[in-house]
């Protein structure tokens, strides 16, 4: 079977393909021109990469064409928040240009593989607290231009299955992290600080939104469930899924949590230029659809992976 990831140089495309060459699968990946490829570098030789901008519809195509994958994940794409208010044309370009590109090309392939689009927890955007846990018929309100984009891409996919009779599967994954999650969101941002006090590099957190508070996964877990989503039957093409732990968590508590951990103090600042222009409050989920149709269930407790990032990152000294 060949599996065509798309991002399999980021955070869940890395131990996604890890997974699938495990299995004994055949593995493509696309990467743009010019991208780190630092977590994937110690399975290269295993892979067949693709350089590979997803904003070239004709390159996109012309890629799938000649691979002609059975599976696709579409986890490419533009996915800090804050970036999006800064940039939200490239966010755009990548995250709905992309999707389409990936949908065309998918649909002219015969036979048409399975199209795994990777939706997002913040699709929903600023969700009332009554409306909490935050299920599929939950109202989409995006609060920001990623938000927004993700919507368009998981609109797209659920309108290519009813319009193409495409196999879309759609997930809409919630916070979730690992030693190789972005410098710049909140979990690295309060594990590599702890590492930082702990050697004497800084003496307490500095942090934006203390009292956010997210539903947070271990990205291995999120590879079990990605596996899950294109290979039950009781998965519904051109229907999205919650991807989630069920349990909230405020930064406050990742700080609390984090210092125990690492046997350091909690002191923490608030720093008013770590605040987003529209934070959400809340957002925790509940993925009991999922779990029906898979038997999915997310059975890592955070600490254990936030334990798991700690040693990961003191012991490669990068923090």
């Amino acid at each position: 079977m060949k599996i065509l990831i798309t991002g399999i140089n980021g955070q869940v495309g890395s131990y996604l393909a890890e997974s699938y060459l495990l299995k004994g699968y055949e593995v493509h990946g696309l990467i743009r021109p010019r991208g780190d490829t630092k977590f994937i570098n110690g399975i290269r030789d295993k892979l067949v990469l693709h350089m590979q901008d997803i904003k070239d519809s004709h390159g996109v195509y012309r890629t799938i064409h000649i691979v002609k994958p059975d599976v696709i994940h579409h986890l490419a794409a533009m996915t800090f928040v804050p970036y999006s208010w800064e940039n939200p044309i490239d966010t755009f370009d990548c995250n709905v240009d992309g999707t389409i590109n990936i949908l065309e090309a998918a649909r002219s392939t015969v036979p048409m593989p399975i199209v795994h689009f990777v939706g997002s927890s913040e699709e929903y955007g600023i969700v009332p607290p009554e409306e909490v846990p935050v299920t599929e018929d939950t109202p989409i309100r995006p609060g920001s231009p990623y938000g927004i984009s993700k919507v368009t891409g998981d609109l797209l996919s659920q309108q290519y299955h009813k319009s193409y009779g495409l196999d879309t599967r759609i997930t809409r994954a919630f916070n979730h992290t690992s030693p190789r999650r972005g410098k710049g969101f909140v979990t690295m941002q309060v594990v590599t600080q702890a590492l930082q006090i702990k050697h004497g590099k800084r003496k307490k957190f500095t942090l934006g939104n203390l009292d956010a508070i997210r539903d947070y996964s271990d990205a291995r877990e999120i590879v079990r469930a990605y596996h899950a989503a294109v290979t039950s039957d009781r998965v519904r093409p051109g229907t999205p899924y919650n991807v989630c732990s069920q349990k909230g968590t405020s930064v406050r508590e990742l700080v609390e949590m984090v210092s125990a951990i690492a046997g350091v103090p909690g002191e923490v600042e608030q720093d008013p230029s770590r605040m987003r222009p529209s934070d959400l409050p809340i957002l925790v989920g509940s993925s009991e659809r999922f779990r029906e149709a898979t038997g999915w269930a997310n059975d890592m407790p955070l600490r254990d992976t936030l334990s798991w990032m700690l040693e990961t990152l003191e012991m490669a000294g990068d923090y």
